[in-house]
This record gives C-alpha cells, sequence and structure tokens, in this order.
C-alpha cells in the first residue's frame, strides 16, 4: 500500500499544478481579451475577474498540494486532509472523480491506516 499512498500523492501535486497553471493561463487570455476588443467596459470587467481567477485556482489547489507533500511523510493529518479534498474531487468528472474514487481507496484501506499509524501491516497472504 505504501507505493499506492505515494502515487496519490503525486497525483494530487501533480493535477493541482496543472491547474494553477491553467488557471493562470486562462486569467492571462481574459485579460488579453479585455486589452483586444479595445472596449472599456470589457478591459474592466476582465481586470477584476482575472486575479479572481487565478486565487480561486491557488486557494483550491492548495489544501491537495500541502496535503500531497505530507502524504509522502506520512502524517496522519495529511491523509484526512486528502480524504476530504478527495471526496471534493469526486464532483469534477472525470478526472477528479478518478482520482478521488483511488485515493478513497487507498487511504480509507485498513492496511494505510495502520501505514500511518505506525503499526505493522498485514499481508493478504498472511493467515486470518
Amino acid at each position: 500500500m505504501k507505493q499506492h499512498v505515494t502515487a496519490v500523492a503525486w497525483l494530487h501535486i501533480g493535477l493541482s499544478i496543472v491547474w494553477v497553471i491553467l488557471g493562470f493561463a486562462f486569467a492571462a487570455i481574459l485579460m488579453g481579451l479585455g486589452m483586444i476588443t479595445h472596449d472599456r467596459d470589457a478591459t474592466e470587467v476582465f481586470v477584476i475577474l482575472s486575479p479572481i481567477i487565478m486565487v480561486f485556482c491557488i486557494a483550491t489547489a492548495l489544501p491537495s498540494v500541502i496535503g500531497g507533500i505530507f502524504l509522502l511523510r506520512f502524517k496522519e493529518w495529511s491523509r484526512i486532509l486528502i480524504i476530504i479534498v478527495s471526496f471534493i474531487d469526486l464532483i469534477n468528472f472525470p478526472i477528479g472523480t478518478a482520482l478521488g474514487v483511488y485515493s478513497l481507496w487507498v487511504l480509507l484501506n485498513k492496511n494505510t491506516i495502520g501505514l500511518f499509524l505506525g503499526q505493522p501491516t498485514q499481508s493478504p497472504a498472511a493467515g486470518s
């Protein structure tokens, strides 16, 4: 399960970085459109909207990045944070849904919980 936890962490970090990059690109496009139109009202709206979009993208990505970094260090609070983020990700179809389902499957697994609590995990081959 350690490999799955590592995969979940990197997926959350990577997709959050992509989300921020796309947010900045979208904001830059909006600002450029405002300037190209030569319409004062459109420019004002886009100049106001662009930073709001960038802040929103950063704010929504930050918990995943922080949680992912500390998930790599097997901190229990980061497992809980990524579980919460994963539930929210479920509504972001299709990539967020896939990531959310995979993350929840990994982080709610009994063996994974043991990793975070420092308990030895049992292999499936070990007798019950």
